[in-house]
C-alpha cells in the first residue's frame, strides 16, 4: 500500500498541468540536443550508441571462446589426475596443455573485451583455433595411448574448435572488409 502512494505520489509530481505543452517541447529539446550518431534505446529511453552488429558477433564469439577454452584449461589442470584415466594422456601433457589453453583464454578474453578489436589479437585467435582444430584430427588418429572416450573428445573437441575459428573468421571479414 505504502508503494502505491509512494509511486502514485512520484507521478503526479512528474506529470506537468493538464493543457500543457511543456512535455512535449521537453522532448523536441531532448531530441535536437543528441548527437547524429546515437538513437533512442526504446526499453530505457536513453541515447545507446550505434554499434554494428558484425562488431558484436565478434565480441560474442571471442568471449565464448575465451569461456569454453578457459574452463577446458582449467578442468585440465585441476583434474588432471582423473582425466589421465578417462581420456589416456599422462598428467604433465594435461596440464601443460591446460597451461597453454588458460593463456590463450586470457587473450581471447582480453581481445573480445577491446574497444576496438585489434586485427593481430583476432588473426591470433583463428590462427589458434585452426591449428588446434587440425592438431587434434591429426592426435585423435595416430596417438595409440588415447582412451576411446580420448579420441570421440579429441575429434568433438576439434570441430567445436574448428567452429570459433569459422565463426570468429566470418565474423572479422565482415567487420573488416
Amino acid at each position: 500500500m505504502a508503494f502505491v502512494v509512494m509511486t502514485e505520489g512520484l507521478i503526479n509530481s512528474l506529470s506537468p498541468p493538464l493543457g500543457s505543452d511543456s512535455t512535449t517541447s521537453e522532448v523536441i529539446d531532448i531530441m535536437t540536443a543528441w548527437p547524429k550518431a546515437e538513437t533512442m534505446n526504446i526499453a530505457t529511453s536513453a541515447p545507446a550508441p550505434l554499434v554494428p552488429t558484425t562488431h558484436r558477433r565478434l565480441r560474442a564469439a571471442l568471449l565464448i571462446d575465451a569461456a569454453v577454452t578457459g574452463a577446458n584449461g582449467l578442468a585440465y589442470v585441476v583434474a588432471a589426475a582423473w582425466l589421465t584415466t578417462l581420456l589416456g594422456p599422462s598428467e604433465p601433457f594435461l596440464i601443460g596443455i591446460g597451461v597453454f589453453l588458460t593463456s590463450c583464454a586470457v587473450v581471447f578474453l582480453l581481445v573480445g573485451r577491446a574497444r576496438s578489436a585489434p586485427p593481430a589479437g583476432v588473426w591470433f585467435a583463428i590462427a589458434v583455433n585452426a591449428a588446434w582444430a587440425l592438431a587434434s584430427v591429426i592426435h585423435a588418429s595416430s596417438a595409440g595411448w588415447l582412451t576411446s572416450v580420448g579420441r570421440v573428445w579429441t575429434v568433438l573437441q576439434g570441430l567445436v574448435v574448428l567452429g570459433f575459428a569459422v565463426a570468429q573468421l566470418i565474423c572479422w571479414r565482415r567487420v573488416r572488409p
